[in-house]
């Protein structure tokens, strides 16, 4: 059964770049994408790639807030969970990369992966809470030029936004209640598996006007990077867009990671990119091919932060390697005693 949902999970994320990528690359042509590359202007490019590293640090900063404050492990090793994590989920469908972060911190920090993991949780709601109100603002004080091309419901963002600052104040409240209920009714399972959460939860969160303060000075801080990554790597491929128009191609895509999608977004990123560009007037196959681009770039940074991670950070590749070879010459020792053990008695019998 578990194999049935991984593979229907990954034809669900196979199809849906599929379709969003037939949607985008219909407009694409080769003469178009060679003169965005032409036009690349290298210091804003440049600029773009290196606010990558704040955007990590940031996030790494921000992520103590989320663990337990004696098990938030060091910077660094929670630099490079972040990093490491983005790499594979350039190479692995539906976001997996996000559950290998987790299990990075696990491996350098004396922490559970149950409570490692109920802090991206954690981090990914308030995050999308603060994405949706910036999104929000942008839409109602803003004047997008093609509004067509974006039919977005912003009620049904705010209703969002409201149920999201609704469950963090009140989880643990509504989980106890749940776990009682559900005990009641003798369903122990779930109320176990309750239960964990709501420990998890008190692990990991607690709040306090100083602490909430500082989640969103981070959190404000991470977007305004990424709109800033935004706007130097658009800049660069010499397409004007207004300032705030960035911002708002940058929440857009940032959305569409919440879809399934094959490894790396591919098709989903850049439909959703491509189609934030169009609404301020860009042509369909310039956006598209800018798209292309910057979904290029990110990958390569990804992929290369990654990697450096795994051979400088704290948790080396060499190691990992290494245990997994140590793990592998037990199974062979054991194997070798079993089928000496049996000989041996198949001998004295004789």
């Amino acid at each position: 059964m578990g194999s049935r949902k991984k593979t229907l999970t990954l034809l669900i994320g196979v199809l849906s770049s599929v379709v969003f990528g037939y949607l985008s690359f219909r407009n694409f042509h080769w003469e178009v994408l060679r003169q965005v590359l032409g036009t690349i202007e290298p210091f804003p490019y440049l600029i773009s790639c290196s606010l990558w590293i704040v955007d990590f640090a940031l996030r790494a900063h921000r992520w103590k807030y989320f663990l337990p404050p004696e098990r938030s492990g060091t910077f660094g090793s929670r630099f490079s969970g972040i990093v490491v994590s983005y790499m594979f989920n350039i190479l692995l469908p539906m976001r997996a990369g996000d559950l290998i972060r987790p299990a990075y911190l696990v491996k350098v920090n004396p922490i559970s992966y149950k409570v490692a993991l109920y802090s991206l949780l954690l981090e990914r709601i308030y995050e999308i809470i603060i994405l949706i109100i910036w999104t929000l603002i942008l839409f109602k004080l803003l004047t997008i030029p093609r509004m067509e091309y974006l039919s977005i419901d912003l009620n049904l963002l705010l209703i969002i936004a409201l149920l999201g600052i609704v469950f963090l104040f009140t989880a643990r409240r509504v989980l106890i209640s749940f776990k009682t209920i559900a005990s009641r009714i003798k369903l122990i399972t779930i109320a176990d598996k309750v239960g964990e959460l709501v420990e998890a939860f008190e692990a990991n969160f607690a709040f306090s006007l100083r602490r909430t303060m500082a989640l969103i000075a981070l959190t404000v801080a991470i977007i305004f990077v990424n709109g800033l990554i935004y706007l130097f790597i658009i800049d660069s491929l010499s397409i004007r867009i207004p300032f705030h128009g960035n911002f708002l191609i940058m929440f857009i895509t940032v959305f569409s990671f919440l879809l399934p999608s094959a490894p790396g977004a591919i098709g989903v990123f850049h439909y959703f990119c491509y189609l934030g560009m169009m609404a301020f007037g860009v042509d369909a196959t310039v956006a598209l091919s800018g798209a292309i681009v910057i979904h290029a770039t990110f990958a390569v940074i990804d992929i290369g932060a990654g990697a450096l991670c795994l051979i400088f950070g704290p948790l080396k590749l060499k190691r990992l390697w290494a245990e997994r070879a140590s793990r592998g010459s037990k199974t062979s020792g054991r194997d070798r005693e079993m089928t000496g053990g049996s000989t041996g008695t198949r001998t004295d019998n004789r």
